[in-house]
């Protein structure tokens, strides 16, 4: 009891050491970027170590490559040139055959090593260190330039993990751990199975090293294996075999030139991951081909700004064509930008889309950050490589699938439409074969649905069948598409018509059984009006009907005399003389009047039937030469010295919208003949009067 109380006295006061042992322990400069570390802790246990500053100029780690194995840490520490320091590196088969686990050395993975689900294993690459965990079967990407493995994580996260029981003996443990930053590591020694110190048990290792302040941190091969080689002074740890200083699969060193690049300090480039549209804890299943879209929000927790110029969402591996490439993507190895300029501090968006691969089943893709020519983020500060996927699981594509592009209807898109009653109106539906079989010809049919192959209301002439509107009249592969111009028959009476259509692979399935469109993909509703009824056509229509005609108009005949002198009165001798002497000047009104007629004014009323247009008037007294021309006068005639008589004769017509026409011309003649009386009797009464 007393030994067990000791012992535990003992474990207690090294779980204390431990816990502090950096405060108490001193770094001494030991080469350019590397300080050297050897403490006593109680136990008692000796730790010896190094602090490797990965950012100083030429510093970098450097493992075995295969050609390099099996060797003595110390040997092949002195063979490399500028190797300053190592320690031994992962589990090894016997032999120094294969590797144990994952083994990478100036960029070239062993061949052999051996993958197991029991090695973690970490990493050094540009700019960045990852640690794999055990328990997760994962090959080194192509960034990694040097890797060895290990067996159980002593820090995740900046904790100790409890590793439950595993390794609860002591022993001499080799650790090797980096900080949240990347830009320190540290590689630890162990003493054990010596009176001088006892060694430590895994879950002890894992306090250490999280005292010393790391992010991470891995168990390597121990026991007799751990060895740390320092190159101005050899081995300074103490191995724990008899025969000294184990040879081992392969090594762990510290290349320092003191000068050059600073190849493995991780730049000012880290982001946090906000949300997305792509949850990780979903799967997307897509077919063959097929394309899904989504976004991931950063926050930009780095030093650095992002530009849409030079920071991507690209895919991993590194630098290798993705078999999830999309046409959006900016190349096979960079999906697309951040959508704005993200400075510390702010969130940026990288919206993409994938493409399934060809391969059924279940893939992956990851995804990282990248500011070109400069940096991966994963290899800088984070996050991590493999931090963030998207699982897609690819189906088969169904056999008979398609697509409804369009439908319209006179025109007019969509499938409702207003027409009279038994009218007929044209459609128009196009569809894509997105199936894997291609279509034979007359083999895909528009059928009606709801019931299938019922008979419908607006079937026509045209279509194949009171149930079948039309098939596909030729071959039709995936990706290309059929039209149908059909004509849809208004049903006679007025009324609304629905009808739907799905498409059928006559005798062999509905695609709604299949791989879709379902049953009424394709929708008509047809409202029927009454239709409109044209009037009969009438007789032209003639000129319209005028006013009733009048009487005519009644003409006026107005005489005007115009005074003659009284004192030129012709004398007359004999008022019964001839004729030929009785009449002082001839009245003739109408030049060419009948010479045989005595007649005093002749009018002109209109064509006699002897084709005269004269008639004569006489107004000559009974007994009087009928024959006597009042044309020409004859030798007997005196002549009186008067001037002719003027008499201006006119007509006149009311205006009531008649005229005075030919069928006037009787009155108006008689109106003249008794004119030329007054004038003649006004005459001869002048004549009276002078012979008195």
């Amino acid at each position: 009891m007393r030994t067990g109380h000791l012992g535990s006295l003992a474990a207690l006061l090294l779980a204390v050491a431990l816990a502090s042992a950096p405060a108490r322990a001193d770094f001494v400069y030991f080469q350019p970027g590397v300080d050297y570390f050897a403490t006593t802790l109680p136990g008692p246990v000796v730790i010896h170590g190094l602090r490797i500053n990965l950012c100083y100029p030429g510093v970098r780690m450097r493992a075995s490559t295969s050609a390099e194995r099996g060797k003595k840490t110390s040997v092949w520490g002195r063979d490399v040139a500028h190797v300053v320091a190592a320690t031994n590196g992962g589990y090894f088969l016997s032999g120094y055959g294969p590797d144990a686990g994952t083994a990478v050395g100036l960029g070239q993975v062993w061949p052999d090593a051996t993958e197991t689900s029991a090695r973690g294993w970490v990493g050094f690459g540009l700019h960045t260190i990852h640690h794999s965990m055990d328990q997760l079967v994962e090959p080194p990407p192509g960034w990694v330039e040097e890797a060895v493995n290990g067996d159980a994580s002593l820090v995740l996260n900046g904790a100790a993990v409890n590793c439950g029981g595993c390794g609860s003996g002591r022993a001499p443990r080799t650790m090797v751990g980096y900080t949240a930053d990347k830009k320190t590591v540290y590689l630890m020694v162990a003493d054990g199975r010596t009176s001088a110190s006892v060694g430590l048990t895994i879950d002890e290792a894992a306090v250490f090293m999280a005292s010393l302040g790391v992010d991470r941190a891995l168990n390597l091969d121990g026991g007799g294996s751990s060895t740390l080689w320092v190159n101005t002074a050899g081995v300074v740890s103490v191995p724990s075999d008899a025969s000294g200083e184990r040879t081992v699969g392969n090594s762990l060193g510290v290349y320092a030139p003191g000068y050059g690049l600073t190849y493995h300090c991780p730049t000012g480039y880290q982001a946090q991951y906000v949300t997305g549209g792509f949850p990780q804890s979903a799967m997307v299943t897509l077919e063959p081909g097929e394309s899904a879209g989504g976004w991931l929000d950063f926050k930009n927790t780095g030093t650095e700004t992002w530009t849409p110029q030079q920071t991507f969402l690209a895919p991993l591996p590194y630098d290798v064509a993705s078999p999830f490439t999309h046409g959006s993507w900016v190349s096979t190895t960079r999906i697309g930008p951040v959508a704005q300029v993200t400075p510390p501090g702010a969130t940026g968006r990288f919206a993409f889309n994938v493409t399934a691969p060809q391969e059924l089943g279940t893939h992956r893709l990851y995804v990282d950050l990248v500011h070109e020519l400069v940096a991966w983020f994963s290899r800088s500060w984070g996050p991590p490589e493999n931090t963030f996927y998207l699982t897609v699981n690819v189906v088969a594509r169904p056999a008979w699938r398609a697509r409804v592009d369009s439908v319209s209807v006179g025109g007019v898109a969509g499938g409702a439409v207003t027409a009279e009653a038994g009218s007929t109106v044209p459609a128009r539906i196009v569809v894509t074969n997105t199936g894997d079989t291609t279509w034979p010809a007359d083999k895909v049919r528009l059928g009606t649905t709801g019931p299938r192959d019922h008979a419908s209301a607006i079937a026509h002439a045209s279509w194949l069948s009171a149930g079948r509107v039309a098939s596909n009249p030729g071959a039709v592969a995936r990706g290309q598409s059929v039209t149908w111009d059909v004509t849809l028959q208004v049903p006679a009476a007025p009324g609304d018509y629905h009808e739907t259509l799905g498409l059928v692979a006559e005798g062999i399935t509905w695609f709604a059984d299949a791989g879709g469109p379902g049953d009424g993909a394709v929708v008509f509703d047809v409202h029927a009006t009454e239709p409109v009824v044209e009037p009969e056509p009438g007789p032209e229509p003639g000129p319209e009907p005028g006013p009733e005609p009048g009487p005519e108009p009644a003409a006026e005949v107005v005489v005007e005399e115009i005074a003659e002198p009284m004192d030129d009165v012709v004398e007359d001798a004999d008022a019964g003389a001839d004729a030929d002497a009785d009449v002082a000047e001839p009245l003739d009104t109408a030049a060419g009047a009948d010479a045989d007629a005595d007649t005093l004014v002749a009018v002109d009323t209109g064509p006699g039937p002897d084709g005269d247009t004269l008639a004569p008037a006489d107004t000559a007294t009974p007994g009087e030469d009928a024959a006597a021309d009042v044309g020409a006068p004859d030798a007997a005639q005196v002549d009186s010295g008067l001037p002719p008589a003027e008499v201006h004769v006119s007509t006149r017509v009311a205006d009531d919208g008649g005229c005075a026409s030919g069928g006037r011309a009787p009155d108006l003649a008689l109106a003249l003949l008794a004119a030329a009386a007054l004038l003649l009797a006004r005459r001869r009464r002048h004549g009276a009067v002078h012979n008195a």
